[in-house]
């Protein structure tokens, strides 16, 4: 080993040690605040839960495989929804697959609760940058295909009743 390498490797960042004070730190002054949070979503997670498991097992399969069916409108889909939940009931893994399946849907929820704003303004901050400077080409349409770059993506599409092009040469005639 080079010397550098050895004079990096022998002077370690104490990384852990900090996160430990960190993370101390956190639960010793804000512990009420934490167990308030986890209090809260153990008892909506545990309600819905308790909701969804003193409905019968089949009017839930029922329900399910109707929504598997009915969103993408798809019979295969809502049929082997069907038989996979009811060969869940049948394996005795009723109670485990609702407790999964509620946690999934609301970590989905709190995910998209959170990032779906976030994205949104951060997209609404990337777009006030278009239309100047090297993306002063972005909302122009190229003539060519050849002209088509990442500030200038756009690309006219021939017209669906036959129409002349206007130009001497059709840009999609390649």
């Amino acid at each position: 080993m080079d010397p550098i390498t050895q004079i990096i490797a022998a002077n370690k960042v104490p990384v852990g040690t900090w996160g430990k004070l960190f993370f101390d730190y956190l639960t010793t002054n804000f512990a009420w605040f934490f167990n308030g949070i986890a209090q809260s979503l153990t008892k909506t997670l545990e309600g819905t839960i308790h909701v969804v498991l003193a409905m019968p097992p089949i009017v839930v399969v029922l329900i399910a495989s109707f929504f598997a069916w009915y969103l993408p409108r798809s019979v295969k889909l809502g049929f082997a929804t069907a038989i996979g939940l009811l060969f869940i009931i049948n394996l005795g893994f009723w109670r485990e697959t609702i407790e999964t399946l509620v946690l999934v849907v609301a970590s989905t929820v709190v995910s998209m609760t959170i990032g779906v704003p976030v994205g949104i303004a951060a997209a609404r901050e990337a777009l006030t940058s278009f239309g100047s400077g090297v993306w002063s080409d972005w909302y122009n349409v190229a003539d060519h295909r050849d002209h088509i770059s990442l500030q200038r993506p756009f690309y006219p599409r021939p017209p669906r009743w036959g129409g002349a092009c206007p130009s001497v040469r059709c840009p999609w005639d390649f």
